[in-house]
């Protein structure tokens, strides 16, 4: 609930492939069955967070090195956007470089 998609988890899922119609839309070079476990594992990772950003609508975006790539182009940077101050996650995907 809560994204165009009505679950979060299909958001994240959306980052598998490419999508031209976004000009900014990065993909996780991992599959179906491991890209919760890359978003699991950068969770772990977020006090280690290099930016973390209070947006205008209430949500907080971090980003995260993950100290390997997870991107298609080389990223190795998951950004990953909560609602403050909470621990639920509204999208997670690759850092543009």
């Amino acid at each position: 609930m809560g994204s165009a998609q009505g679950n979060r988890v299909l958001h994240v899922l959306e980052h598998l492939t490419p999508n031209p119609s976004k000009p900014l839309h990065t993909v996780f070079n991992t599959t179906k069955d491991k890209v919760l476990g890359v978003v699991d594992e950068a969770w772990a990772l977020r006090s280690k967070a290099t930016s973390s950003v209070l947006q205008q609508n209430g949500n907080r975006l971090l980003e995260i090195p993950m100290g390997k790539v997870i991107g298609t182009n080389g990223e190795d940077v998951i950004t990953i956007i909560i609602k403050d101050l909470t621990s639920e996650i509204i999208t997670a995907f690759p850092k543009a470089k």
